[in-house]
């Protein structure tokens, strides 16, 4: 879309960041305005996956770990980690890439 067109604010608002001004935004049923502020890192961590336009990865970890990262976080087991990101780096086509370190690949893929 169209600079100034809502498309930032849409995806703040669906990703918990911000409130919208009017209307109900429901994400799995649950009304995102009514999640108390308190549990709104723990929804988003459990329920979304995003990246920033100006996104960084850390440069200490391959691309693995960076994208592990919030499984590890969420205590997840090493087992559920590979089998989630398995089938992740094939759809993406970087199986080839997940031992590299960010400054070992290009901004694309990054």
């Amino acid at each position: 879309g169209e600079s100034g067109s809502g498309k930032t604010t849409l995806l703040n608002i669906l990703a918990a960041l911000d409130k919208p001004t009017g209307g109900t935004v429901l994400l799995g049923g649950k009304n995102l305005s009514e999640i108390p502020e308190e549990t709104t890192a723990a929804f988003r961590r459990d329920n979304l996956g995003f990246v920033f336009q100006d996104f960084s990865l850390l440069d200490t970890f391959s691309l693995e770990d960076n994208i592990c990262l919030p499984l590890v976080l969420a205590g997840k087991s090493r087992t559920e980690m590979r089998d989630r990101l398995s089938p992740l780096a094939y759809d993406l086509g970087i199986e080839t890439l997940l031992k590299k370190y960010p400054y070992e690949v290009s901004g694309g893929q990054k």
